[in-house]
């Protein structure tokens, strides 16, 4: 299906997509990566008047990146497999 028509503007920082909130209310929704709301509208079960893309708004400067998982965490993983089950098995 082919959504209804709507008006479609790119935010240029937080604060104005904010503002077009405020100003558009529940007429008005965010359009962001990994989000699903154009199969919503595709199907016609969402409707907005406005859609704000959030890409184009500033985005606070990035930290330092940390490992996906922190070597202490790693070490107190659970075990898995059988080596685990026997381990489960002898404590018991």
């Amino acid at each position: 299906m082919i959504p209804a028509s709507f008006d479609y503007v790119r935010a240029s920082s937080a604060a104005e997509a904010i503002s077009l909130v405020g100003q558009h209310g529940d007429d008005a929704k965010f359009l962001a990566g990994g989000h699903s709301l154009l199969p919503l509208m595709k199907l016609r079960l969402a409707q907005p008047a406005l859609t704000i893309k959030l890409a184009a708004a500033q985005r606070p400067p990035k930290s330092r990146r940390t490992p996906a998982v922190a070597p202490a965490a790693r070490d107190r993983r659970r075990p898995s497999g059988r080596g685990a089950r026997r381990a489960a098995a002898s404590t018991s």
